[in-house]
Parts: C-alpha cells; sequence; structure tokens
C-alpha cells in the first residue's frame, strides 16, 4: 500500500476529474494524464498505487466503502474540518513559510505511512455527491467565520473601524467574520470574484465589453502578486461579495463603496484598490437567472416550443408500450382461441416464434390450422417491417472502405477483418479482375443499414431475464462465482446446469486447425456472457483474449443457443414481439425529437453548426469522447447490439448549456447514488403512499379536487366527462378495444395523462430508493413469495385506480379544449391542433413532469410532504389567468395568424369568457357554499370568524360549510358540525393564506396586535409549510424521540415502534379502525357518544359511508376545546418570567441594566401571550361561552389553580397584570448570587404595565 488512500477525496476527486477529461477527449497520451496528475500536487507513483488498490477493492466487492465511507453526517464533519485544516497549512505557507515547512518536515520524517492514511481517510473522505460536497464547503466556511466574528467585535476597536459600521452593524461583522472563513479556506486565486471573472460581460447592445475579468481587473488577484498581498485582496474579494449578500440587504449597491473593507485594507497597509461590484453583481444575476430557468422553472431550461417537444419525448416510450400491446393482445386472443392451452406445446410456440421472426413456410403451416393468428403475425410483421424501413432509410448510417487496384479480395478481407463470403455478399459485383479495372472504388461493410436491409422481414428482438430483470442476472453471477469456487457441486438447477452447458460449449470450439480455446481464456470468455457483456464493448473484449481464441469468436456470428438459455431466453412470442416493437419505436421517437429540438435550437440562435461560437456554448456530443454519444449507444443497443452506428442530429453541433441540460437529463432529476439516502427514500415514499393512494378517503377527494380543476378551466361537460371515464375505465380493466388503446397512445405521447401528481411523485421516490437494491431483503419477499407477488399486483392496481382518475378528467378536459378550438381554429391540422390543445392542458392541469426539478429534488429531504402539488397550484393558476387573458384580449389570435392559421375571434374569445367565468365560479364556489350554510343555520361572519380562532391550526382560514347551527348538546356543551372543504378544494392552498392576511387588514380593529401577527405569521406557514415542515415519516421519529402520547413506563422501543407504525399504516385502515372504535364505544356511552381515548367525541360524519369516500363532516365541541386552546397561553404567561429569573440566578452578572432589560422583556413577551389568551377569550364568547360554560371545561378533568383562574379573569376584563418581585427574587439576588437588582427601574415598569388595556 502506497501513501495516498483510494478512500480519500484526494484520490477520488482526482481521479473522477481524470476519468471525465479523458472521456471528453481533453487527455489522450499518457504524458498529458502524468501532468494532470502533477498539477494537482500529487506524485504519479501514488497515484497509480492507489488507483490499482482501487481496483482491487472494488473487485472485492467493496465499492459502497470506497464511494461513501462513514455515515453522511460523519464525512461531512470531518471533511469540514480537514478543509479548514488545509485552509490553515495554505496561509501558513504564506505568511511564516519557514516554520510551515519544518512542521512538514518532521511530519514527514516521524508520522508512519499508515498514519497519513488515515489522516487521509478521516479528513478527507470521498463525498456522497454534490449536495453533501456543498455541504460539506459551507460547514468548512462556518467553522472559521463563527470564529471570526467573534474577534471581529475586538479587532475593529482596535483598527478604529467600529464607530464607521453604521446602518450595517451586526451584518458587516458577520459579513467581515464570513470574508475571513471564506479566505481562510479557499486558496486565494479562487475565491469568488475570481471566479465571476471568467464570466463574459455584454453591454446594452449585447455586444461583449470582454470578460468581467477584464472589466474589473485590478481587483482580481493575480496568481503572481506578493502571496501575502494576494490573501489580503482575496479577503477584500470575499467581503464585498459576502457583505453583499449578507450585510447589505438593506444598503443601495453604490453604498458599498463605504463598507469598512477600504478603512480596514489602510488601517493594514493600503493594500487595497478601487473595485467594481455592480459589474460583478449584473453577471452573477445572469447566472442565477440561468439556474432559474433550469432549476425552476417547468420549461427545464427550454423556451416554450422546446418543453413541448421535452413532453411529447417523455411521453412516447408509454406510448409505445401501449401500441405494442394492441397486437399483442390480439396475437394472445387468436391463440387461446385457436390452439387452446391443452393442445398447445412449447413446439407451437417456437413456431409462432419462427413466423414472427420471418419464417414463411412456418407461418403457411400455422395458417392451415390457426388463420385469425396468422393474421395477426402478418400485422405484427407489418409493423415492425414498416419501423425497420424507417430506421434503415433515416436513422442507421452504413459504411464503406476504399479499395486499392492492387488489391484482392482476400486483401480486402484481411484489412477489414470481413469475412470474404459477407464481402460477396454485401457487394454482388466484387471480384478481384473488376478491382483490378478499376471498376470498383470502395466496398460496402456490415453495418445497421445492411444488417436491417438483410434481415428485413425477419427481424425480431429477442429477450433475455438477463437484462431485464436485475434479480436473474445477479443470482447468475452469483451461481457463477460459486461455479469458479468448486462450490457449485450437487446443485441440479436449471441455472447451475445452464453455466455448464455453456462453459462445455466453449470448451468444445476449434479454430480451422482443430486447436481448442486454452483453458485459461475460457474463465474469461464466461465472466464476460455473465457480467461484462453489459459494459465493454465486443471488440475491447476481445483485445484481451488470445490470438486463437478471439478468432474463433470472431468468427461465431450468432448467440450460441447454450448462452441464449443461459441469459434466460424468453420464449413467450407475444413478449419478444412487444419487446421488439418498443425498442424500434423508441429510438424512432428519440431520433425524432433529437432532429425537431436541433432544428429548433438553431432556429432560435441555441445552436451554431460547424464552427465555433461565441459565448458559452458548449459540444453537443464531444467528437472524441467515448461513451458520450448516448443516443447512438442506446439505439445499437435496443437494435440487438448492430454495428454501424445511426445518425446524431446533434453531432457536430453546438448548443446553449441549459439547452444541452434539458436534452441530457430530460424531466426528471437524478439524486445520486447515496445508499443513506436510498434507505430514507424507501421509508419517506413508504409513508406518504400509505396517506395518500392507499387511502380511499384521498381517492374520493382526488375526484372531487379534479372537479374543482376543471370548474376553474372552463370544461366541465359531461359529455366529456363521460367520455374520459369510458377510455380510463376500459384501459384499467384491460376491455379497450384497439382504437380506444391506440388514443390512449396518442394522450401518454402528448404528455397528457399518466402525470398524476402524487402517484408520480411516488413513483419517481420508490425509483430513487429501490433502483440500486434489486437483490435486497424486501425486494427478496416482494419477489419470491406468493404473498409478496400478490400484493405487489394490488399495490400497482391500487396506483392505476390513483392515475385513472386522474386520467379521465384530463382526458375531458383535453377533448373539450379540442373541440373549443377546432372552433377557433376550423383549418388548423390534427396533429398541430393536438400539440396545442395538449400544451394548454399541461399548463393549466397539474402534471408532474412539469414540476420544476428543484421541486422534485426536495423528495430525498426529510422535509415536505408531495411539495409538487402546491407548485404545481401555483403554475396552473398563473396560467389559468394568463390564457384566459391571451384569448380575450386577441393575443392567441394574433399569435396563430402570424403563423398563418386561419382564427375565429369570437369563438377564440368566448374560450377566454368562459375560463374566466370558470376561475371565478372556482374562486368562489367554496365561499358561496359556505356563505348559503351560514344563512342556513343562522351563523354570523363574527361567529365564524370565533370558530376560525379556536378551531386546530389546520383547521384555521379553511372554508367550512355548516351541516348545522351553534348549538348546546344534551350535556350543555356547545357545538357545531360542519365539512372542512380545505382538503377537497386544490385551490384552497392559495386561497387560504390570501383570505387570512385579508381578514387581518380589513377587520384589524377586531383583533390585538399580536393576534393580527399571528394570522400574518400563519399565512406565511402556510404558503410553505408543504415545502419545509418534516415529512410524515420524519415527523414520526420526532414525535417519537419526544415520547409525544407515550404511557408511563412504556418501553423506548414500544414508543418509537408504535408512533413510527401510524406513519405506515394505511389510510383506509385508519378509516376502519376509526369506525370500529366508534361502534365500540357507542355500546359503552350509548347512540351518538362514541369517544377516542383522549374523552373527544367521534362525529357520526367522520366514520359513515360518505366519509370513506372523503366527505368527512366533523363536529367540533367547543366546550371539550376550551382547556386545550387555553392551557397554553396560560402556561407560556405562567413562563415568561423565566428570562427574567435566569439573569438573576446568574453569579456572573454585575450589570443593573441587563437584569432590568431582562424583567422587561418578560413581560412583554408575557403581555403577548396574554393577547393571544384574550382572543380566544373573546371568540369563546362569541361562540356563546359564559363564565360558568369556561369553569365547567376548565375544571372537568380535575381542580383549577387560583392562579389560572385569576388570570382568566383579569384578561376577560382586559387588564393586563405583570410579574411582581418575589422574595425569592430578591433573597437570591441579594445574598446567593449578588446580581444588582434596580428596585426603582423595575417597580416603574411594573407600574406602566399593571392594568394597561390588552387590546
Amino acid at each position: 500500500m502506497g501513501e495516498l488512500s483510494p478512500y480519500s477525496s484526494i484520490f477520488s476527486d482526482v481521479q473522477r476529474e481524470l476519468k471525465d477529461l479523458t472521456s471528453q477527449g481533453q487527455l489522450q497520451t499518457n504524458d498529458e494524464k502524468k501532468r494532470f496528475i502533477l498539477s494537482k500536487g500529487l506524485k504519479v507513483k501514488d497515484f497509480v498505487e492507489a488507483q490499482k488498490e482501487y481496483f482491487t477493492l472494488q473487485k472485492q466487492g467493496k465499492q459502497s466503502n470506497l464511494d461513501t465511507p462513514y455515515s453522511m453526517p460523519q464525512r461531512i464533519a470531518l471533511g469540514a474540518v480537514g478543509k479548514v485544516g488545509e485552509g490553515i497549512e495554505r496561509v501558513g505557507e504564506t505568511f511564516a513559510p519557514e516554520t510551515t515547512q519544518k512542521a512538514r518536515n518532521l511530519a514527514q520524517k516521524y508520522i508512519p505511512e499508515s498514519v497519513e492514511r488515515k489522516r487521509q481517510e478521516l479528513f478527507f473522505p470521498t463525498q456522497g455527491g454534490p449536495i453533501e460536497e456543498g455541504v460539506t464547503s459551507f460547514a468548512s466556511y462556518v467553522i472559521p467565520a463563527t470564529g471570526f466574528i467573534k474577534g471581529i467585535n475586538v479587532g475593529s476597536k482596535l483598527l478604529g473601524v467600529a464607530n464607521k459600521t453604521g446602518k450595517i452593524g451586526k451584518a458587516a461583522k458577520i459579513a467581515g467574520g464570513w470574508a475571513a472563513g471564506t479566505t481562510l479556506v479557499e486558496p486565494p486565486e479562487e475565491n469568488l470574484l475570481n471566479t465571476i471573472a471568467e464570466y463574459t460581460v455584454p453591454d446594452e447592445a449585447g455586444k461583449s465589453m470582454g470578460t468581467v475579468g477584464q472589466v474589473i481587473e485590478r481587483l482580481k488577484v493575480n496568481p503572481d502578486d506578493n502571496k501575502s498581498a494576494q490573501y489580503l485582496k482575496s479577503f477584500l474579494n470575499n467581503l464585498a461579495i459576502e457583505g453583499t449578500f449578507i450585510g447589505a440587504g438593506s444598503i443601495a449597491l453604490k453604498g458599498l463603496a463605504k463598507l469598512p473593507a477600504k478603512t480596514l485594507a489602510k488601517k493594514i497597509g493600503g493594500v487595497a484598490d478601487e473595485y467594481i461590484i455592480p459589474t460583478a453583481i449584473k453577471d452573477l444575476a445572469k447566472s442565477a437567472n440561468k439556474t432559474r430557468k433550469e432549476w425552476f422553472s417547468s420549461k427545464m431550461g427550454l423556451d416554450q416550443d422546446g418543453s413541448n417537444l421535452l413532453a411529447i419525448r417523455t411521453g412516447a416510450p408509454k406510448a409505445a408500450m401501449t401500441r405494442a400491446s394492441i397486437l399483442e393482445r390480439e396475437l394472445r386472443k387468436n391463440i387461446n382461441k385457436e390452439i387452446p392451452r391443452k393442445t398447445r406445446t412449447d413446439e407451437t410456440m417456437a413456431g409462432i416464434n419462427q413466423a414472427l421472426s420471418g419464417d414463411d413456410s412456418v407461418l403457411l403451416s400455422i395458417e392451415k390450422f390457426a388463420p385469425q393468428t396468422a393474421a395477426s403475425i402478418r400485422k405484427m410483421r407489418g409493423e415492425i417491417d414498416s419501423m425497420s424501413e424507417y430506421i434503415r432509410d433515416n436513422i442507421a448510417l452504413g459504411k464503406a472502405a476504399p479499395i486499392k487496384i492492387t488489391e484482392t479480395v482476400a486483401d480486402i478481407a484481411k484489412r477489414t477483418e470481413v469475412d470474404e463470403s459477407t464481402l460477396r455478399k454485401l457487394n454482388p459485383n466484387l471480384n478481384d479482375i473488376a478491382i483490378k479495372e478499376g471498376k470498383i472504388k470502395e466496398v460496402i461493410l456490415p453495418s445497421l443499414k445492411t444488417s436491417i436491409d438483410n434481415n428485413l422481414n425477419m427481424y425480431i428482438n429477442r429477450t433475455y431475464q438477463m437484462f431485464d430483470d436485475p434479480s436473474y442476472a445477479k443470482k447468475l453471477r452469483s451461481k457463477f462465482n460459486l461455479y469458479r469456487e468448486g462450490k457449485l457441486e450437487g446443485d441440479t438447477s436449471k441455472m447451475a446446469n445452464d453455466i455448464r452447458s455453456t462453459r462445455d460449449y466453449f470448451k468444445a470450439l476449434k479454430d480451422n486447425n482443430g486447436n481448442p480455446i486454452p483453458d485459461s481464456d475460457i474463465d474469461e470468455i464466461m465472466n464476460y456472457y455473465i457480467e461484462g457483456v453489459t459494459r465493454p464493448e465486443y471488440s475491447a473484449f476481445l483485445k484481451g483474449l488470445s490470438g486463437r481464441t478471439s478468432k474463433i469468436l470472431k468468427n461465431k456470428k450468432e448467440i450460441p443457443q447454450e448462452v441464449r438459455a443461459l441469459w434466460g431466453e424468453v420464449k413467450d412470442p407475444m413478449k419478444n414481439y412487444a419487446n421488439s416493437y418498443v425498442k424500434m419505436a423508441n429510438v424512432i421517437s428519440e431520433y425524432k425529437f433529437l432532429d425537431d429540438i436541433t432544428k429548433l435550437a438553431k432556429d432560435r440562435g441555441k445552436a451554431v453548426e460547424g464552427r465555433i461560437p461565441k459565448g458559452d456554448m458548449l459540444k453537443a456530443i464531444p467528437d472524441e469522447a467515448v461513451g458520450t454519444d448516448m443516443f447512438s449507444t442506446s439505439a445499437q443497443k435496443a437494435l440487438g447490439g448492430a454495428t454501424g452506428g445511426v445518425k446524431n442530429p446533434l453531432k457536430g453541433l453546438f448548443i446553449d448549456p441549459s439547452w444541452k441540460k434539458a436534452i441530457d437529463d430530460g424531466m426528471e432529476v437524478a439524486l445520486g447514488e447515496n445508499a443513506l439516502m436510498r434507505h430514507w427514500m424507501k421509508v419517506k415514499a413508504t409513508s406518504q403512499g400509505m396517506k395518500t393512494v392507499f387511502s380511499i378517503p384521498t381517492h374520493g377527494r382526488n375526484v372531487m379536487g379534479n372537479l374543482f380543476i376543471m370548474l376553474a378551466n372552463g370544461t366541465i361537460n359531461p359529455y366529456y366527462l363521460a367520455k374520459g371515464f369510458k377510455n380510463t375505465t376500459k384501459k384499467f380493466t384491460k376491455l379497450s378495444s384497439p382504437e380506444d388503446l391506440a388514443r390512449f397512445a396518442r394522450y401518454q405521447e402528448l404528455g397528457i395523462v399518466d402525470s398524476s401528481i402524487n402517484a408520480a411523485s411516488l413513483r419517481a421516490a420508490a425509483g430513487d430508493a429501490f433502483k440500486k437494491n434489486h437483490g435486497g431483503f424486501v425486494e427478496g419477499i416482494i419477489d419470491k413469495t406468493k404473498i409478496g407477488r400478490g400484493g405487489k399486483k394490488i399495490t400497482d392496481k391500487i396506483i392505476q385506480a390513483y392515475e385513472a382518475e386522474d386520467n379521465l378528467f384530463k382526458i375531458a378536459n383535453f377533448e373539450n379544449l379540442k373541440a373549443s378550438y377546432r372552433k377557433a381554429f376550423p383549418d388548423m391540422s390534427e396533429d398541430v391542433l393536438e400539440r396545442f390543445t395538449a400544451q394548454r392542458t399541461r399548463d393549466m392541469m397539474p402534471n408532474y413532469n412539469l414540476v420544476p426539478k428543484a421541486i422534485k429534488s426536495l423528495r430525498a429531504l426529510p422535509l415536505g410532504n408531495f411539495v409538487a402539488f402546491p407548485a404545481e397550484m401555483i403554475r396552473n393558476s398563473m396560467n389559468l389567468a394568463k390564457y384566459a387573458w391571451k384569448d380575450i384580449s386577441g393575443a392567441t389570435a394574433k399569435e396563430m395568424r402570424a403563423q398563418g392559421i386561419k382564427v375565429n375571434d369570437n369563438a377564440i374569445r368566448a374560450m377566454g369568457m368562459k375560463r374566466l367565468a370558470g376561475m371565478t365560479a372556482a374562486g368562489v364556489a367554496g365561499d358561496a357554499m359556505v356563505e348559503q350554510s351560514k344563512q342556513m343555520f343562522g351563523i354570523s361572519d363574527e361567529e365564524e370568524q370565533a370558530l376560525n380562532n379556536v378551531l386546530p391550526e389546520w383547521e384555521k382560514g379553511t372554508n367550512k360549510i355548516f351541516t348545522g347551527p351553534i348549538k348546546r348538546n344534551s350535556k350543555g356543551e356547545i357545538e357545531v358540525d360542519y365539512l372542512n372543504l380545505g382538503p377537497i378544494d386544490p385551490y384552497s392552498y392559495i386561497k387560504n393564506p390570501a383570505k387570512m392576511v385579508a381578514a387581518a387588514i380589513l377587520n384589524n380593529e377586531d383583533y390585538n396586535e399580536q393576534t393580527i401577527q399571528d394570522m400574518y405569521v400563519k399565512s406565511f406557514k402556510d404558503i410553505i409549510s408543504p415545502f419545509a415542515d418534516p415529512s410524515m415519516a420524519a415527523q414520526a421519529a420526532l414525535d417519537a424521540y419526544k415520547g409525544k402520547g407515550a404511557t408511563a413506563d412504556e418501553p423506548v422501543t414500544d414508543k418509537i415502534g408504535r408512533v413510527l407504525l401510524k406513519s405506515f399504516t394505511p389510510g383506509t385502515l385508519d378509516y376502519i379502525n376509526k369506525r370500529l372504535l366508534s361502534e365500540k364505544m357507542e355500546k359503552k356511552f350509548g347512540e351518538g357518544e362514541a369517544k377516542n381515548q383522549y374523552g373527544f367525541g367521534i362525529a357520526k360524519g367522520e366514520v359513515d359511508n360518505l366519509a370513506a369516500f372523503g366527505l368527512r363532516r366533523q363536529t367540533a365541541n367547543l366546550s371539550e376545546g376550551f382547556k386545550f386552546n387555553t392551557s397554553k397561553p396560560l402556561r407560556d404567561m405562567q413562563q415568561s418570567k423565566r428570562r427574567f429569573n435566569n439573569v438573576i440566578k446568574d453569579y456572573t452578572n454585575t450589570d443593573p441594566n441587563a437584569v432590568v432589560e431582562a424583567y422587561k422583556e418578560s413581560q412583554q413577551n408575557k403581555y403577548k401571550h396574554a393577547q393571544r389568551l384574550r382572543t380566544i377569550l373573546r371568540s369563546y364568547k362569541r361562540l356563546g361561552m359564559d363564565e360558568t360554560d369556561m369553569y365547567r371545561a376548565l375544571t372537568k378533568d380535575g381542580i383549577l389553580s387560583d392562579t389560572s383562574m385569576d388570570s382568566l379573569m383579569m384578561i376577560d376584563q382586559n387588564m393586563f397584570i405583570p410579574d411582581e418581585l418575589t422574595e425569592d427574587n430578591i433573597l437570591l439576588g441579594e445574598f446567593e448570587t449578588k446580581s444588582p437588582i434596580d428596585y426603582n427601574k423595575i417597580m416603574q415598569i411594573y407600574s406602566d404595565m399593571y392594568g394597561s388595556e390588552i387590546d
């Protein structure tokens, strides 16, 4: 082992960068690679040894330990400390070079190699992705910055700049401390302004003024400067930037020159130059705008037309599968009809496979006893041939080689490594005489184009479990390893026998001279066909074998039967057809997308071809890179590993980085391969799925919520809803006709359906969680047990049902819009009309594909529950308003006419008016129902607002349809029945905060200051809570940690298990359990008197049949809730004095003003809590409670303290009573802690606040 550890980021960062530069063709020779390694401060020998050790550990199955050693928190903490230490060493080299070098020499002399390796592994561990690297870097800045912030308080006074901070104050100290921390950790040439300096700055006309660095050259660090000067300038640069973001939020940019940076610099030695910040900030804004477009926009960095193409590309694979199923179902149906199972044999199915592969004699034989089956096979062949011809004529590349007149056919065959018979077959007129006479200038070589030509009417993709089932591939690798170790004796399973048969097959192969493959090559061949076949190129593999072995294998053109059996060949002809169809369709659709997006990018000035562009455009495909042409690689793999290449429209193109990113990444976001994150995603996805997709009430609310969205779109129409219901029901029950499936495939292709927010979010989260752990314990149970497989089928059906509910409304909306737009654009082609309508449907209805990547990436965090939905409601609402305005104002008509499309102005304006009416109806429908119910049951506006003040947090501000008056029950308790529209109305996320703010503004005279402030805070919290609150699983873990709901003497494991289990209980089961509990409690307490374990009532409307489908009606027992609502502000009032008590208890305090300020602050806090309590008391009084009701509610479960009752009475009378100085306070301060108490000032505060009005 060498000095460099393969577990450290010192090695892994360089290896990753080396790999990237090599793959991009920027490092080609070994000398270039060596120079690169040396430029990173590493010895080539050390790096090579570490690399060998890395690959050895990788082969031993220790990849995860190499990629992510330790836990994530440990890596972040240790990595941050390492970066700080690195910075200290770098600064030491500058300001104390001799001392630093001596310390380094001593370390190298006396510290053993093993200790140095451990230092690297501990303080420079390999990080788990860019997010983790960013957190580590941030933490490394925080450590020194915290110390510097404290030091600035002293240092500013010594330097005489303390009095110049002015408005900046605390923020400037933070900025200065942060800048110092940044300067310590970063090399000076990498400070933020140096990074900015590389960007190009345009003038007002858009022409380049040069780089930012050229504009602010005097500020940019010159690497040739004296190192000490570099650090001081770097500090000033960082101070300017950090001050801009941290300290100068309230100061104009022109005031940045007044920051203490210059004064500080002059005190130190006048090193600072004048600098220009606005240009740098402008360029930063440009970079921020690019990030916004890529990460925070539904267009993923493209324009609208580009985004439309991306949406269609996303839907194409699903559409291909649906279209493939049309003939697949037909063939299966005809086989079952004409060839009953009892007469069907393996030979029969093999014959159908042969017929599909183009064997006409077999097809004619089938036609005699199964004519409909034969007819289906002919249709399938027609589909495959049609796609094959398109690929041959438009996508596949031919291959040819020039020839010399001195060559013979044998010479050409040897040079091109193509046997003579193949050459003659591809070139019918090829012979030695024709070559010598110069009649043939080049020969056609085998390629994808010739392969399709030769196999037209015969092409069908074989399907193998090896490539489609990860658990099969893992099991095969495991069995093969056992075989190599001699541990497979006695195993008679099919897989074990296939391994032996394949090995025997290769051992029996011989060359033309009868020589077999050497034994030393057999294991390499087997390993390639079992593990390496999916990765390296076949030709690269052959080069690693002996010449004889390579020649033998090159002559084998077909995959041997033994290998096909080893890979788990699928014999089902329907699956083979579907697999061939889908793969070819995907190649075609991807080619069309790349061709269309290339043309669009050129047209929009986002791409150029054939010349090096100005600006920051990148090569769409690096010319020299290996494996970076993803389309060619995937297309050749999809087409059976054909060689010869395909056309890629991106070839030779320079393209805008945002467009390149969108093309490369699509609409989804990759979250890395962190094992800890995957386990967390399993927990989060499961808990969220249980409460939504696996909750029947949620399914009901999903349907009702979609009706609100249709209403806002102005597209509620029974005819189209029935049409959408029919289509989705048939698809769900697999009773669709070929015409239905073809239409549904079109919907998928247009990106309209299969885009449910919750279902798609779950699929994405589950994909992140399970994609790298196919062989895990849980997955084993699912795949290998009847219960697991049965549960998987049920799960798939439930998710499909959830999506079907969503699909029917999107189909109805699309068809309604399409019919209306057909009247508006009578001459528009059907394809263009459907694309136009699809875009509007995607824009005005929730669609997971269009959720910004920044929002999608939040699914990996322990924060937020289904964050995509509220984000989509904001986007949809904005688009509804935008398109209503465009249709009414004539903007849509103008855009269409500019494209040469005939427009019916009245029809397009009517659509806009209809949408505007729908938006208004959706906006006020809930309020209208609420107002009608209030009038019906005699509930005033004041009583409704009072009710909002005393209900639980999640009920406040939501629309409530009252189903009864505010009344007293048989026990004299006040209660009211209502239906909460919040979970049903999808626009409540936007409306509720707005209504609460409006109430605070319009009714401020009815509330005290603290209540108004609480209303503003509540509205803001409602907006950010979907994104910032702990997820369900994380909240359950927090509750378990805090002991929430724990019973006395309950074991810790039981407590944690009980609380966590609640988050994994399906919503349907929650409903059933509550209903059973209600029935049980009614037997105990009587009809209508059911209670939960805490004594709160269970209303009939919470557990009846309507509640099961999402219409849950509640009964709010106001008397039962009184004690709960008043106890917190009462408790807060009593505890507000703690701040004052803690200062009195402080033995180190010598400042009487500190005691006075603590008393004043504690009473101001008490006053705020008193205002909250006053609002609650006033609300309950408005709802009909008197002092007797309140006393009865407070003493229901025990004796109420006199202090609490006195506080309530005084607050009810609108009088505030501050806390007195107690005898304990005086004795403690005077005789124990000696904390100085200014009695006069404290008594003055007491006197001023005593009896003051709370409202």
